[in-house]
């Protein structure tokens, strides 16, 4: 079944290999196929549970939250701006097979692969048999997939309630009964608590099916009870929107930058691509190019394709599942003069991918169709491991350094705050020495997000060194933990740094900051005077 058909509507309408497969005919051979595949997916498998780095800071924060009694989640996520839900699976996943590094992640592991047989699937229902094998490929390679399958955040959740919700609302459209309703409403209502641009996905998915009810009257009835699920299921997740309200009024996101769409939608497809690597770079004509003729072109020839600017049935609504939710996002982003991070889109991710495996498949002669696919899969595969086994923190460097040497009458003090969690994630159970942020307030493991730029422009540099040096202990040493550099810190680590030089001499670079990690940390050690 596609999601059209013509002109351009929401209905069921099953689709078989015998009439699916038409303009694939010649591909990929049965051999090819299934070796390739076999490989792709076993690499894109392994990958998803490959994550050597420690826990940087969002994932460690994650973790000190989900550790939290259920009752108590609620609370310390107003501090910190998402839905509850994926914490509470969290909370209970750790709670079986506990809190270290490759537990924790292998919850989005699992996850994560089990959104490919679903891709295998929606492949399946919108092009058959070759491009199911396209679309299985190209996700499970998947850059992107991979680095959130390794990482103790929601994004591999959202990528997988996504396809499963597009499959859930396909089936209601062919038949709705309750039970498919109730899955349609239930997934709504999970994609709703788990990251607010799951809102984004939803209200584009209302529109096309609403659409479909409005073109075609006769056959309202089905597209206007799956509409009814959706919002049905969004009605649980007003219960979270008082808290919603506050995190959107009090905690923000001060380290973001204004959004520039162009400049958003763009990186957004790098990411997608595996970042800003050549990789990367190769990666977003290539989708994008896919996608173009997924809409635009039919093969004609050999040699030929009729191109259509009024655009050709197939791929329209996943498309529009991809194009909808990222305007969407990004024009609320800047009429709320909010955050954008690629991350956000990882609902999307399959219907990008499920368009350019149709695109892929309506080249004209299958040696050409075999190449993009294999110039698209292997650059994935090497984006996947490049994403897979980056370092995403120094913390553990730090924490390293501190447990070999610091003392519990020593003094540690981190510049900004965000350097803290993933560094306390990694310290020993021994004797600690006493730790400050700056700014003050934030829990060991967590940051408190609430009114944080007020908070960093009411602290003083000076004021904290002196706090800092009153609490050390005889002997005792100070580790200053900074970075620079920081959104909304302006120089004020550095003037901690300099106010330390200028109280204790100059300091031991105990740990130097890595322009490879993804969150840098520079270790500093004052010895007393």
């Amino acid at each position: 079944m596609t999601l059209t058909s013509p002109p351009d509507q929401l209905s069921p309408s099953p689709a078989s290999d015998e009439t699916s497969d038409a303009p694939t005919r010649g591909g990929l051979s049965p051999t090819i196929s299934l070796v390739l595949l076999g490989l792709v997916v076993a690499t894109g498998v392994v990958l998803r549970f490959w994550a050597p780095s420690p826990m940087w800071l969002d994932e460690a924060i994650s973790v000190d939250i989900a550790r939290l009694p259920v009752g108590d989640i609620g609370s310390a996520l107003r501090q910190d701006g998402h839905p509850p839900l994926y914490y509470v699976l969290l909370h209970g996943w750790m709670a079986i097979f506990g809190t270290g590094d490759g537990a924790v992640r292998a919850l989005t592991g699992l996850v994560s692969v089990a959104t490919l047989p679903l891709m295998w699937a929606a492949g399946r229902r919108l092009g058959g048999r070759t491009t199911a094998v396209m679309a299985l490929a190209l996700l499970a390679s998947s850059p992107f997939a991979v680095r959130y399958a390794t990482e103790a955040r929601m994004y591999a959740l959202m990528t997988l309630m996504g396809l499963a919700g597009y499959l859930a609302v396909l089936r209601a459209l062919e038949r709705p009964r309750l039970v498919r309703l109730a899955l349609v409403a239930l997934l709504t209502t999970a994609m709703l608590l788990t990251h607010y641009w799951g809102a984004w996905l939803v209200a584009t998915a209302v529109l096309l099916v609403g659409l479909a009810a409005w073109r075609r009257p006769e056959e309202r009835s089905a597209p206007l009870r799956v509409v009814t699920a959706l919002v049905v299921g969004g009605l649980p997740a007003l219960a979270w929107l008082p808290s919603a309200a506050y995190q959107a009024a009090r905690t923000g996101t001060p380290w973001a930058r204004s959004v520039e769409p162009f400049d958003a939608a763009f990186d957004t497809l790098l990411d997608f691509g595996g970042g800003k690597w050549v990789g990367g770079r190769l990666l977003v004509p290539l989708l994008g190019g896919a996608v173009l003729l997924a809409l635009l072109a039919r093969p004609v020839g050999r040699w030929r394709l009729d191109v259509d600017l009024r655009t050709v049935p197939g791929v329209r609504p996943e498309v529009a599942l991809f194009a909808g939710p990222l305007l969407l996002g990004l024009g609320a982003a800047v009429a709320t003069a909010s955050a954008f991070q690629p991350r956000y889109a990882a609902g999307i991710l399959p219907f990008l991918l499920l368009a350019v495996a149709v695109g892929i498949s309506r080249l004209p002669q299958p040696w050409i169709r075999r190449g993009v696919l294999a110039a698209v899969v292997l650059a994935s595969l090497a984006g996947s491991v490049r994403s897979a086994t980056e370092q995403r923190t120094q913390g553990g460097e730090v924490a390293d350094a501190l447990n070999g040497s610091a003392r519990a009458v020593d003094v540690v003090a981190y510049c900004p705050d965000q350097l803290r969690p993933s560094v306390e994630r990694e310290l020993g159970a021994g004797a600690r020495p006493e730790a400050l942020t700056y700014p003050s307030g934030s829990p060991p493991g967590r940051i408190d997000w609430v009114d944080y730029t007020d908070r960093i422009d009411a602290s003083d540099p000076a004021t904290f060194v002196d706090e800092a040096l009153a609490q050390v202990g005889d002997g005792g040493r100070v580790w200053l933990v900074y970075a620079e550099d920081y959104r909304g810190f302006g120089d004020d680590c550095e003037e901690i740094r300099r106010g330390f030089e200028r109280e204790l001499g100059p300091g031991d670079e105990v740990v130097t900051d890595k322009k490879a990690s993804y969150e840098e940390h520079v270790l500093q050690r004052f010895e007393p005077r």
